[in-house]
């Protein structure tokens, strides 16, 4: 657990939350995103200013911005820890700002995005690198000897070998 209390650091779901803002400035800020409501991209907006004021012309965030406008709209997990590592290096240096992005973070944690597209993930859900995002209930079961995860690598059952002379 972060220092901020979540499960990733703040830095990373600022990082998270600019890419979101970001994708959709390049898609059309115009179009109302059924996922996000005004008060969700008033804070949004404010949370990205606070970040231009951070990093300014930083390339991980004009990478970023890039990226966002691509076709698929993906950042990559490169740009990702480029971005968190400039963010996490600005906010070190200036407490101010970093508790305003503390704050704008906060905001945003407390209003959760909506249900996102149909058929996909609510919005704000995402892994990176091997990671698995569910944005919703999960039941993995394994029943009659068999063995069951949401991700696994190779298994090998056996039976287990017939118990030794008792000891004692």
């Amino acid at each position: 657990m972060s220092a901020w209390g979540y499960g990733v650091t703040g830095v990373e779901a600022a990082v998270g939350h600019v890419c979101v803002w970001l994708t959709w400035r390049a898609n059309g800020a115009g179009q109302r995103r059924r996922d996000l409501d005004e008060v969700q991209l008033g804070e949004l907006d404010r949370l990205y200013s606070l970040v231009r004021v951070l990093l300014g012309e930083d390339p991980a965030l004009l990478r970023a911005t890039e990226e966002c406008a691509a076709p698929d709209g993906a950042v990559t997990e490169r740009t990702r820890r480029r971005l968190t590592d400039a963010l996490d290096e600005a906010v070190e240096r200036d407490a101010e700002l970093a508790t305003a992005l503390r704050r704008a973070v906060d905001r945003l944690r407390d209003r959760p995005y909506g249900s996102g597209p149909p058929g996909g993930p609510p919005a704000g859900t995402a892994a990176t690198g091997d990671g698995i995002a569910v944005g919703g209930d999960v039941t993995v079961r394994a029943e009659d000897r068999s063995v069951a995860s949401l991700r696994m690598g190779d298994v090998r059952m056996e039976n287990p070998p017939p118990p030794g002379p008792p000891q004692g």
